[in-house]
């Protein structure tokens, strides 16, 4: 997406925003999995989430 000089949109579905938390391996801008080829553009993400299932209590009244 970064490395394509694309005017279109793109739409990628993925499981819970692994983008948040992997590693690009390289600290240079070109060698990285996505940039932004032109510094004068901007991209928008839009990101939905499920609500989070692990906020439930477990309760015992003894």
């Amino acid at each position: 997406m970064g490395k394509l000089d694309n005017t279109k949109y793109h739409i990628a579905f993925d499981n819970e925003n692994s983008f948040a938390y992997t590693s690009h391996g390289s600290k240079e801008l070109t060698k990285r999995d996505f940039y932004v080829k032109d510094s004068n553009k901007a991209y928008e993400i839009l990101t939905l989430t499920d609500p989070i299932p692990y906020n439930v209590a477990i309760a015992h009244n003894s």
